[in-house]
């Protein structure tokens, strides 16, 4: 995906991303950056990716994708812990005026922290319950 960039892709199976090398370190890279976006389209086809980790606290567009100007659809995340600067969330940064380019994506139990001092405090969101992005 990563030399792919304006491509389409669908995902055939259930994903694990809580093993070897994904969960050490640094964790997951994401998916497109500033420099070069995801353009393309992600179709999660109603599977799920687990465990995605990513350890940048000084990182800028930390999530499964970094900046994000394609569409992802029916995907579902769970347990997911993701700690960044700015642009911190299970998807990534959104940087496009496209609208509604998510469709039936559902997030489980995961956190997402942010560097940025708002007042000089860092943040933390906590998604306890399923719910369901439009």
């Amino acid at each position: 995906m990563r030399s792919h960039l304006n491509a389409s892709f669908i995902q055939t199976a259930d994903i694990n991303l809580d093993a070897k090398p994904w969960n050490q370190g640094e964790g997951w890279k994401p998916i497109g950056s500033h420099r070069s976006r995801f353009t393309g389209n992600y179709n999660g086809a109603g599977f799920v990716i687990k465990g995605l980790k990513i350890n940048r606290p000084d990182g800028d567009a930390q999530g499964l994708f970094g900046c994000l100007e394609g569409s992802v659809q029916s995907l579902g995340l769970k347990n997911i812990n993701i700690q960044g600067d700015s642009g911190v969330g299970g998807l990534g940064r959104r940087t496009s005026d496209m609208v509604h380019p998510y469709s039936h994506i559902l997030i489980w139990a995961g956190t997402a922290r942010s560097g940025r001092r708002i007042p000089d405090t860092r943040s933390t969101v906590n998604i306890p319950v399923e719910f369901k992005l439009n």
